[in-house]
């Protein structure tokens, strides 16, 4: 072992000092706290941290469930695609443009991030870490709540739409111990999403809807003293549906422009894309906006 470096015991999954190293690693620590401000200034090789703006309104999180080779996507190897691809560097970024003809266009807007690591082997494990941030683990598995519904809970919905959106299917988890009220709201279509505002009955289609929602909660009085938890995340989810219905800016959302579905693609993942920017573009409550990409490889 080389003087003065750690002694670092690998395991499956984990990283392990002696305590040897780590009692060591305290004693300079202690040394380190005696100098002065100015001395350890000039002993410090790191600039400051930048502030944080804190500036984020809301996440689009692309799930892409699959696994393409990240040689030919995100991590171009040199000698590794066919001749006939064309191999673009721009703005430090190396990306395949037979590939990617467009994406290749706006590297400047884009952050790669190539230290991400997993210990998962198999799909549906590998999807359970990407969606909680936590190896799946049977005895905690159902009370181990999405990133989504983290977000919800710390960052509440502040307009009529659900904080925690899913786009394009199941987000593969829910709120779990959190509570219902922050769980997803699914969609399984995205332009044209036709149940916020239904015509059956001509212009007084939401004076009859209005009316039977109301005569709903006078047949069931049990909604105005709920019973248990699980009765009240499901009455919350209904008002939120309940005060998404009949909503311009709500209905807008879901409203896609012809020329819009032609840039993004006449597609379920580009429909469902074109609707995550404009909920994003519409500030009127989502925070965490899943979309889900089936069979991406």
């Amino acid at each position: 072992m080389r003087p003065n470096s750690f002694s670092v015991i690998n395991r499956p999954g984990r990283i392990r000092i002696s305590r040897r190293d780590l009692l060591r690693g305290f004693g300079a620590l202690g040394v380190l706290g005696r100098l002065p401000v100015a001395a350890r200034a000039q002993t410090s090789a790191w600039p400051p941290a930048p502030g944080t703006r804190a500036s984020a309104r809301t996440c689009i999180f692309i799930n892409l469930l699959g696994a393409p080779s990240h040689v030919d996507t995100f991590d171009y190897k040199a000698g590794n695609a066919p001749a006939r691809h064309n191999i673009l560097t721009s703005n430090g970024i190396t990306l395949n443009a037979t590939i990617f003809p467009n994406l290749s266009k706006i590297t400047g807007n884009l952050c790669l991030l190539r230290s991400m690591q997993s210990v998962e082997e198999a799909h549906p494990r590998g999807q359970w870490a990407v969606h909680t941030a936590h190896s799946s683990n049977p005895a905690v598995d159902a009370q181990t709540p999405h990133i989504g519904a983290v977000v919800a809970s710390e960052l509440p919905s502040a307009g009529k739409f659900p904080a925690f959106l899913a786009l394009n299917g199941n987000a593969g988890q829910g709120a779990a111990f959190l509570g219902g009220a922050y769980g997803p709201t699914t969609t399984a279509t995205s332009c044209g999403f036709p149940f916020f505002q239904h015509d059956f009955y001509g212009p007084s289609s939401q004076q009859r809807f209005d009316q039977k929602f109301e005569l709903l909660q006078a047949l069931d009085p049990s909604r105005a003293s709920v019973p248990d938890p699980a009765f009240s995340d499901f009455e919350a989810f209904y008002d939120t549906a309940r005060g998404m219905m009949y909503d311009p800016s709500i209905g807008n959302v879901f409203t896609c422009a012809d020329t819009d579905v032609a840039r993004y693609g006449n597609t379920e993942i580009g429909q469902a894309l074109l609707v995550a920017r404009q909920a994003v573009q519409a500030r009127n409550g989502a925070r965490f906006i899943h979309v889900l990409h089936q069979n991406w490889d």
